[in-house]
């Protein structure tokens, strides 16, 4: 793996001083969020657990890092790989981390629902239990009956909200057989299939 498609997935920050600390930091723990290739179709459902920091930069002015942590994949059997070299077999299982870093943005903090959207600690489903169930299905244009988008519970306006910086890493355990996939702003590489690409 090279330094630059590593260096793609990881160290998102704000660039702001440390003594700039996030005035939103909960963990949110996701379940069954559909994930797409390059080919556009549904290759993986993930599970993952995320980290969202949100810092007031100056005034109404803030920026975000969203950082996913102890992520795991289950392919789509019969669906293009991420990086649309082949069709998946279903066994190609693995890990991944990455996270984006959002551009400076304008909006109207209101934290709707601080009991399962608090500024700090955990982020609690509102129809039970710690983890957000996304319910994707796995078509080409998947819907997700769950999707919950984060920046909605804390702010009731918002504007130029973007990404400046984005990726993700995707591991299998043996790496030589089923290979690795990076997605990112800087650019994709390699594949995730059952032998090889």
């Amino acid at each position: 793996m090279s330094g630059t498609a590593y260096g793609a997935t990881n160290g998102f920050s704000c660039g702001l001083p440390s003594t700039n600390k996030p005035i939103i930091n909960v963990t949110e723990k996701v379940k069954h969020d559909a994930d797409s290739g390059i080919s556009g179709d549904t290759w993986a459902l993930d599970a993952f657990t995320r980290v969202i920091k949100v810092y007031n930069v100056t005034g109404n002015t803030y920026c975000a890092t969203v950082i996913w942590t102890r992520g795991t994949f289950e392919p789509v059997a019969g669906h293009a790989s991420p990086g649309g070299t082949g069709t998946l077999t279903g066994d190609e299982l693995g890990t991944f981390t990455g996270g984006y870093v959002t551009t400076q943005f304008t909006g109207n903090l209101n934290v709707s629902d601080p009991t399962h959207w608090p500024r700090t600690g955990k982020v609690i489903n509102p129809f039970g239990g710690d983890v957000v169930d996304y319910q994707c299905t796995v078509d080409s244009n998947p819907t997700c009956a769950g999707l919950i988008d984060w920046s909605t519970k804390y702010f009731d306006t918002i504007n130029n909200f973007g990404l400046s910086d984005w990726g993700w890493l995707y591991v299998t355990p043996n790496s030589n057989q089923d290979g690795t996939w990076t997605n990112a702003n800087s650019g994709n590489s390699g594949d995730i299939l059952d032998g090889g690409p």
